[in-house]
C-alpha cells in the first residue's frame, strides 16, 4: 500500500463526491416526482413484494431475439469502423417509452473480424458518456468483441431534463427494484440477439460499480449464462452504502423529504444485499477488483461480498471508487490474465463464419 498515494486519491474522491452530490441534489418540489399515485405506502408494498424473493423477482421470462432490433455502424467515434449501435425494445417495459428502448454498443477488434464470442460490459450509475466506457474497454476490445449495454435511464434511455440514473435511484426505492429487473431482462435479450443475429456467444460478463452489482445479482438469479464474471468496484448492500457511503446525501435528503427515514429505508431495501446471494457463484470463475480506499459502499461491505463470493482471483488497487478508472491499465491487465486462464480469449475452434454487424444491419 502506498501511503503517499492515498492523499491525492482521497482528495480526488472528495472532489468527485462534492461535484456529484451537488449535481444530483434535488429541489424539495421534485422529491415526490418518482412516487406513484399511492405515494410511500404503494412504494413500501411493492418493495415488500419484490423483497420476498429478490432473485425470482428479477429473473426474466424466456424471450426470443427482439424482432425489432436495429444494428447500425457508428462513425463519430474514436474507433471508426469498429463500433456498432444496437437498439431494440425492452422485453420488460416500465411505461417510459424513452427508457424502454434499449441501446448498446458493440466494439470489434481492429481487424474488424467479430470472432465467435463477446464480453458484455455493464457501466456504473450516473455515467452516460459512451466515449468514457469505449475508452475503458478498448484494450480488451483489441482481443475480443465487447458489448456495452446502457442500463435503464442512462445514455439514450435518459429522459431529457433528467440526470443519468436519476430515475433509478431517488426518493422511491421501488424504482431501483424495477430498474434491476428491467436491466436483467434487457441483458438476457441482448445475449440472445448477439448470438442469433451475429453468432457471438457471451463468453464473459463484467461490470463496474452498480453495473457490477447488477452483473453479480443477475448471475446469482441464473439470468446470465454460466460464464466467467468480472466485478469492478461492486457495491454490496444498498441501504448501507446510501446511509454510510460518500454518495448518499442527495438520495437521503429526498427520502427523508417524502417521509422515509433510515429504519423504513432498511426495511424497504434490505433485500438489496449481494452478500445474501453471491455464494451461489462460488462454482464459477469470478475476478473481484476493489479500490483500497473505496467509500461509496464502505467496510464491511467489500469484505462481506468477497467472503460470500470466494472469487477465483482478487485484485485490490491503491484507488477509491471513481479513481479506479485511473487504474484502467492494471485492471485490464488482470482481466486479460484472468480471461486467458478461463479460455475466454481462445479463437473459434469450429471455423464457423460469423455474421458481420454490417451485414446483419
Amino acid at each position: 500500500m502506498s501511503v503517499s498515494l492515498k492523499i491525492p486519491v482521497m482528495a480526488a474522491e472528495a472532489l468527485l463526491r462534492l461535484a456529484g452530490n451537488r449535481r444530483y441534489r434535488q429541489r424539495p418540489r421534485e422529491w415526490s416526482a418518482s412516487l406513484g399515485p399511492g405515494g410511500v405506502e404503494e412504494a413500501r408494498r411493492r418493495c415488500a413484494e419484490a423483497s420476498r424473493d429478490l432473485l425470482a423477482f428479477i429473473r426474466p421470462e424466456p424471450k426470443e431475439t427482439p424482432p425489432d432490433a436495429v444494428i447500425t455502424p457508428i462513425h463519430a467515434t474514436r474507433f471508426p469502423g469498429r463500433v456498432f449501435q444496437i437498439a431494440f425494445a425492452s422485453p420488460r417495459p416500465t411505461g417510459d417509452e424513452i427508457n424502454d428502448r434499449v441501446h448498446a454498443r458493440l466494439l470489434l477488434p481492429p481487424s474488424g473480424a467479430p470472432g465467435d464470442r463477446v464480453v458484455v460490459f455493464h457501466h456504473a450509475i450516473r455515467h452516460d458518456h459512451w466515449t468514457l466506457w469505449e475508452w475503458f474497454v478498448e484494450p480488451l476490445a483489441r482481443r475480443v468483441p465487447v458489448a456495452i449495454m446502457a442500463g435503464p435511464h442512462h445514455f439514450e434511455r435518459r429522459r431529457p431534463g433528467t440526470l443519468a440514473g436519476q430515475a433509478l435511484c431517488n426518493a422511491n426505492p421501488w424504482r431501483l427494484y424495477e430498474g434491476l429487473r428491467q436491466w436483467c431482462a434487457d441483458q438476457h435479450a441482448l445475449e440472445h440477439l448477439l448470438r442469433e443475429r451475429l453468432g457471438l456467444r457471451t463468453a464473459a460478463v463484467a461490470g463496474f460499480s452498480l453495473g457490477a452489482f447488477q452483473t453479480l445479482c443477475a448471475a446469482s438469479a441464473g439470468c446470465i449464462p454460466r460464464v466467467p464474471l468480472v466485478s469492478i468496484a461492486s457495491t454490496c448492500w444498498y441501504p448501507w452504502g446510501l446511509t454510510r457511503g460518500w454518495l448518499g446525501a442527495p438520495g437521503l435528503e429526498a427520502l427523508r423529504g417524502v417521509g422515509i427515514d433510515e429504519e423504513l429505508l432498511f426495511e424497504m431495501t434490505g433485500a438489496l444485499d449481494l452478500a445474501r446471494y453471491a455464494h451461489r457463484l462460488r462454482d464459477r470463475p469470478v475476478l473481484y477488483v476493489t479500490g483500497r480506499w473505496d467509500r461509496v459502499d464502505p467496510p464491511p461491505s467489500p469484505q462481506r461480498l468477497r467472503r460470500a463470493l470466494e472469487p477465483a482471483r482478487a485484485l485490490t488497487l491503491d484507488a477509491g471508487h471513481g479513481t479506479l478508472l485511473w487504474r484502467r491499465r492494471a485492471i485490464l491487465r488482470e482481466m486479460l490474465a484472468f480471461f486467458a486462464e478461463v479460455d475466454v480469449l481462445s479463437a473459434a475452434r469450429d471455423g464457423s463464419k460469423v455474421t458481420s454487424p454490417a451485414a446483419a444491419s
